[in-house]
């Protein structure tokens, strides 16, 4: 199966936590025999092509060192209107995140495309004819909560997904709640997790 993963946060380099996560099921999915891709914003003096375990990446540009930090900064859905980085660089990457999931989707011709948070990922990768999967980490969720026209945005966006999936029941419970048309619909899907930490514990004595 050829999957497009979606995603605002994935590791820049060897050792990095941003979307540390997301990349263990990428390589988890490729050591299963599955081609997986993954779009992602660019960040200063890193590739914008890269192949890491298997995974092939692909990092969007859309300005310049400074305003490429604003994905990784771990707060893009918490960001003030009043904040200058936000107010040139968070539009720059949504346009340009629009853009890279279109091309993508052309170009790599998926089978299935995986978007982490339901925004901005999944938003613009549920435009696509290509059957989505939606994973809500948290974070989007709570965008969900503030009512208005982006509950409105998220409930068309969720809708619009061939499945949504939540990384713990806690959040599964909050989605339905939040999005009753979804009742029974949303499935818990944990992130993989790197025991190799804990085994090195464990083989210390400690």
């Amino acid at each position: 199966m050829r999957i497009l993963m979606v995603t605002h946060n994935y590791p820049r380099f060897a050792g990095d936590h941003a979307g540390s996560f997301v990349a263990r099921l990428a390589s988890g999915l490729v050591s299963r025999g599955h081609v997986v891709r993954v779009v992602a914003p660019h960040a200063p003096d890193v590739p914008t092509s890269e192949v890491v375990d298997g995974v092939e990446i692909r990092r969007f540009r859309f300005g310049t060192d400074g305003m490429e930090r604003v994905a990784y900064r771990g707060d893009l859905h918490q960001r003030s209107a009043f904040d200058p980085s936000a107010i040139v660089g968070i539009p720059a990457m949504l346009l340009a995140y629009a853009a890279a999931v279109r091309r993508e989707s052309r170009q790599f011709l998926p089978n299935v495309i995986h978007a982490h948070w339901w925004f901005p990922g999944g938003a613009f990768a549920v435009r696509s004819r290509t059957p989505t999967v939606i994973t809500c980490h948290g974070s989007d969720v709570r965008l969900l909560d503030r009512g208005g026209p982006l509950l409105a945005f998220g409930r068309a966006t969720l809708r619009r997904a061939a499945a949504v999936t939540c990384v713990s029941e806690f959040l599964t419970r909050d989605v339905t709640r939040i999005v009753p048309e979804l009742q029974g619909q949303v499935r818990t899907i944990y992130m993989p997790l790197d025991l190799t930490p804990f085994e090195r514990v464990r083989s210390s004595g400690m």
